[in-house]
């Protein structure tokens, strides 16, 4: 009978070991021989120590949400952990993939893969066969250079497999298919002058591997700055992939699986063009559940009046934060903000506001100035700025301590930063209070 315990990540185990010594330029991925430990875990490193005669180096993936080189995870479905572990031996180069599980109360290796990859890109966990049993995806290599390859591993009549893709991808993640928890495996790539930029899903259909659908991406798409699995309206969940194109043009292409006619589907993608248009944006903003409700909204941008592309900062622009609705392929704007992710925070614009204002942002003091913008009565003409209607100044307590504070108001502090506002008229119809400034400010964490 196996003890559910859960084990303290190595890295962490080997950055305390590290404590004190000198910035030589040491790697945890180098390194001969984990702390030692205590319990389980002493239980399992000895697995790992006798394997390798003593000469253990844990290896680490790179990406993912999974970071340790073990980890625990119930894989055989019978409601106990074992242990999963990435290593290399003395001067071999090839890491080996060790699941580990205790039996009649002592930890076992029970499986064991050799890969001659010397990089681990990420791991993904899934019921891949709908049994309700959990398998789990090796990314081998690195995707940053596009040369990563995935395996499956699962467990089937009492024994792990493993399935070798030969195919390389740029993300990889997982995403659930039905109510009943069955999942598949989604690999993005990244298009070529060679093949076109395509996302595709896979399962496991009895005991094999199989490709479920296929979905076009935008072409113009050179990285991929975030990739995020969550629900993008009530009844959907969906990859929603923010990407880049060039250094001023960003963009966010949603992947979903249709049940109903069993279809892996990109509803942004216009395959005349072969883009996605409707969700660029010309600053580095990406996708997530901006109101606290675990749907993730899409930011989509347009410049304020009065600015230059060539002059623009981030608070250049106002950010519209727009809910997909898959059911009737429309995107509803929710709010609208600017957003400073250089100083971690954002302010919603009040609907007086929209179109209404400009901005000027001041770097030297970290300054944010809000404008009425006074349009022309004359056709054609350019419009100008009018009062300052709101200054956010972003300082340290030392200056805040110094700062006329009849004068300015706190509005949050983080750790030793001060959020400050000021009202510098009030006259304006446009002006707000301070009741409303402080609500309609929040910190913004660039996830």
């Amino acid at each position: 009978m196996k003890r559910k315990r859960y084990i303290v990540a190595a890295m962490i185990l080997l950055m305390v070991w590290l404590t004190g010594c000198s910035a030589v330029g040491l790697d945890a991925q180098t390194l001969m021989q984990p702390p030692k430990t205590t319990g389980d875990k002493q239980e399992i490193y000895q697995v790992l120590e006798r394997k390798t005669n003593s000469q253990l180096k844990l290896r680490y993936p790179k990406a993912g949400d999974y970071r340790s080189a073990i980890i625990m995870k119930d894989i055989t479905g019978d409601g106990n952990e074992e242990a999963i572990a990435f290593y290399s031996s003395g001067e071999s180069d090839f890491t080996n993939v060790s699941i580990i599980s205790e039996v009649d109360g002592v930890w076992t290796e029970i499986a064991s893969f050799q890969n001659p990859a010397t990089q681990i890109d990420r791991i993904c966990f899934g019921d891949l066969s709908g049994n309700g049993v959990m398998e789990f995806a090796v990314g081998w290599g690195n995707s940053t250079t596009g040369i990563s390859e995935f395996h499956l591993y699962f467990y089937s009549d009492g024994a792990f497999q493993e399935i070798q893709m030969k195919e390389s991808y740029n993300e990889l993640t997982v995403l659930q298919l039905d109510s009943n928890g069955q999942s598949g495996i989604v690999v993005v790539k990244l298009g070529t002058s060679e093949h076109p930029a395509q996302a595709k899903i896979y399962s496991i259909v009895n005991s094999r591997i199989q490709l479920l659908g296929v979905a076009d991406l935008d072409s113009d798409v050179t990285r991929y700055n975030k990739i995020t699995v969550a629900k993008v309206d009530d009844t959907h969940s969906a990859v929603i992939l923010d990407g880049a194109k060039s250094a001023n043009a960003y963009h966010t292409e949603i992947l979903y699986w249709d049940a109903d006619i069993a279809q892996l589907k990109n509803p942004l993608y216009r395959p005349d063009s072969k883009t996605t248009a409707y969700t660029s944006r010309s600053i580095s903003i990406a996708s997530q559940d901006i109101n606290g409700d675990s749907i993730i909204e899409i930011p989509i941008t347009h410049i304020m009046p009065g600015v230059s592309m060539q002059m623009s900062y981030n608070t250049s622009f106002f950010t519209n934060w727009h809910r997909y609705d898959i059911n009737t392929g429309t995107l509803t704007n929710l709010v609208s903000t600017v957003v400073n992710s250089n100083d971690g925070y954002m302010f919603m614009i009040p609907d007086p506001w929209k179109d209404k204002v400009t901005t000027v942002w001041d770097e030297s003091d970290r300054s944010l100035t809000f404008y009425e913008w006074l349009f022309p009565a004359v056709e054609r003409a350019i419009g100008k700025k009018g009062e300052p209607l709101l200054i956010i100044q972003v300082m340290t307590e030392q200056k805040w301590e110094n700062m006329n504070q009849a004068e300015w108001y706190k509005l949050k502090q983080h750790e030793n930063m001060i959020f400050a506002a000021q009202l510098p008229s009030e006259a304006s119809p446009l002006s707000l209070t301070m009741e409303q400034v402080e609500a309609s400010f929040r910190l913004f964490v660039q996830e």
